[in-house]
């Protein structure tokens, strides 16, 4: 059924000409209601920008964390989907529509790799005359140039930046790394803030407790691998977690060298991430903003594709094995070996 609407409505919607080389106007559409599938797609957007550096680029972003693209140098307009507005105030989906429509962008490219109704309806009303997307069933409804299906050992943002192999030839991801931008201003404001908890900068490991369903290696696990943490090294934690970890978090109290912090905004979450010596954390949001930021990190992979999602580079350690958790010394080792890395010594060591 789902596929039916979307031959109709490719049909009445689908109006531009084909064959156009000029580009001057791009969308890229990622709508995925997750922070870390957003900053994914910013070496798509860096290389996008490389190919076309005259043409204007807008990120078609979830509402809610739209802002992770905030002084991306990259980018020249952040367009916000509001799902849960839309369902209650659906005209105003419509007029966001309509403008999109008028702007006739000449290249639309859709990093999803699976069908997404919500995307190929939005694909087909806005017209590009051009859109590019992964082939997988269902995506020649709405895409027009389909890319071959990467490998599922590929690195998630390098597949999605080789949607634009057609156009750029091979692509090595050391050129087009996942990346967010801080301003000085945002950087000021966080650092007083831990200061006011007595908190230094570069002088405490961020470790997020949260995770999806089976992604997560559980806050009682966080808390004993940071107990030890401070134990040998004498060094600060900021524990840092989501609405979904209330509930367990409530169970522990903030100690002088473990303080428990629920970020006011995604933009403060990555101050605190940006200022901390080393981040470590299982296969979530915070773990590519890390990444992005920069910080070496530490991630825990057991339920989910270590290959694909971990963080590469030197500065990067994981642990994976699938449907088999760490324990707490297999975990303390890769902390070891990533505070050596930056200088840091047990205490007395």
């Amino acid at each position: 059924m789902k596929y039916l609407l979307i031959k109709i409505l490719r049909m009445f919607l689908r109006r531009r000409k084909r064959g156009e080389n000029d580009i001057r106007r791009i969308l890229i559409i990622r709508l995925d209601k997750r922070l870390g599938n957003l900053v994914i797609a910013t070496p798509l957007v860096k290389r996008t920008r490389k190919q076309f550096p005259e043409s204007s680029i807008d990120v078609f972003a979830p509402g809610s964390f739209a802002c992770l693209l905030d002084n991306n140098p990259h980018v020249d307009n952040v367009i916000s989907f509001h799902h849960r507005e839309y369902v209650t105030k659906p005209w105003k989906l419509l007029s966001l529509l309509v403008r999109l429509r008028r702007k006739s962008y000449e290249l639309v490219l859709d990093p999803k790799d699976q069908f997404s109704t919500t995307v190929a309806i939005m694909s087909i009303i806005i017209d590009g005359n051009r859109v590019i997307g992964f082939d997988f069933p269902g995506s020649g409804l709405y895409h027009d140039e389909l890319v071959e299906y990467p490998s599922p050992h590929d690195y998630e943002p390098l597949r999605q930046s080789r949607l634009l192999d057609g156009v750029a030839g091979s692509v090595n991801y050391a050129d087009y790394p996942m990346r967010m931008y801080l301003d000085e201003t945002e950087i000021d404001e966080t650092l007083q803030w831990l200061k006011e908890k007595g908190i230094g900068e570069k002088q405490y490991i961020a470790m997020h407790c949260g995770g999806r369903g089976v992604k997560s290696y559980g806050v009682g696990n966080f808390m004993a691998l940071a107990e030890s943490i401070v134990e040998k090294y004498g060094i600060k934690i900021v524990m840092l977690y989501g609405p979904d970890e209330k509930e367990d978090i409530a169970e522990y109290s903030s100690t002088e060298n473990i303080v428990f912090i629920l970020p006011e905004n995604i933009r403060r979450l990555a101050a605190v991430v940006d200022r901390s010596m080393l981040y470590i954390g299982g296969d979530t949001g915070p773990l590519h903003l890390a990444a992005a930021l920069d910080i070496p990190t530490v991630s825990i992979f057991f339920a989910s594709y270590w290959a694909r999602y971990a963080p590469k580079g030197d500065k990067h350690r994981v642990y994976y094995k699938l449907g088999v958790p760490p324990d707490l010394e297999t975990v303390m080792n890769l902390v070891d070996e990533s505070l050596s890395d930056i200088g840091v010594s047990a205490c007395g060591g």
